[in-house]
């Protein structure tokens, strides 16, 4: 539905909505903007304005849910419902990550699909200063939104069924990416130095 409204009416009002709303409807922000790109090659829309409105929609979904999470405090962290919304495991790996990487976590966030909106609340919830998470979730976002703008925009339907394909088998793409992370710090570890 996303693709079809998007790649037809290049409706910036549906791009700010759909992306300002991700996370609380099944839709990733990916998506949206990748959709947008696409919109825009095919001249539905103009490739700068859809970054910048994208862009806007995210930053708004973002503060919105730090707010929340600044707001309501620690506690709704462990309220049913909430976890029930976002999933316990997901709201218990965010908590970790805001405690054990501070501010770092925002940025860390931004790049895990179906972790951001846990992460952000999290970052609220356990008093992440603002002005911090401001800086690390607009620098994230300035790398990943205009890039699933662009993608969508040079690549077209192959980076679209990618992007599905990778959203329906986020779980192994994860662990794929943290064993490859796991080898590349082996890796690079220096000898230990022979006397």
């Amino acid at each position: 539905m996303v693709e079809f409204v998007l790649r037809t009416a290049g409706s910036y009002p549906l791009l700010f909505l759909f992306c300002a709303t991700a996370g609380i409807v099944p839709v990733p922000e990916d998506l949206p903007a990748l959709v947008a790109g696409m919109a825009s090659a095919e001249g539905h829309a103009n490739l700068l304005v859809s970054m910048v409105v994208a862009f806007t929609g995210v930053m708004l979904r973002d503060v919105m849910f730090y707010g929340l999470g600044r707001g309501l405090s620690a506690k709704v962290l462990d309220r049913p419902g909430v976890r029930r919304f976002i999933g316990g495991a997901k709201v218990d790996r965010a908590r970790d990550l805001v405690r054990n990487r501070g501010v770092h976590a925002v940025l860390i966030g931004r790049f895990l699909v179906g972790f951001r909106t846990p992460v952000f609340l999290a970052a609220g919830a356990l008093g992440v200063p603002f002005g911090q998470f401001l800086l690390w979730d607009v620098l994230g976002g300035i790398v990943m939104v205009p890039g699933m703008v662009l993608l969508g925009f040079y690549f077209g339907e192959p980076a679209l069924h990618a992007l599905q394909w990778v959203l329906a088998h986020s779980g192994w793409v994860a662990a794929a990416a943290v064993v490859a992370l796991g080898l590349w710090w082996v890796l690079r570890r220096p000898e230990p130095a022979v006397e």
